[in-house]
């Protein structure tokens, strides 16, 4: 496995939910490095397909797809090749 960027999110205690959402969320995956963060991420795929990489296992997502990446394993999203400049 590749080395992995860690990233750090501070969420209140109050409100336990961090929403990443907009046109500035919106990005060309594949292109971004293996990561992984303190909270647990859910993801939901709009549109397209491709794999999601998660520490040495790779799955298939679609539109539609849901995933939870539990906190503290490295993980990317690959678009399939032909959609790969696609957000």
């Amino acid at each position: 496995m590749q080395k992995a960027e860690y990233r750090y999110y501070e969420i209140s205690r109050d409100i336990p939910v961090l929403v990443l959402t907009g046109e500035k969320w919106e990005t060309i995956y594949g292109t971004d490095n293996m990561h992984f963060h303190n909270y647990l991420e859910i993801g939901y795929c709009h549109y397209g397909k491709g794999t999601v990489q998660l520490a040495d296992r790779e799955l298939t997502y679609d539109a539609g797809t849901i995933t939870f990446i539990p906190h503290n394993i490295p993980h990317r999203t690959c678009p399939e090749q032909k959609k790969a400049d696609e957000k």
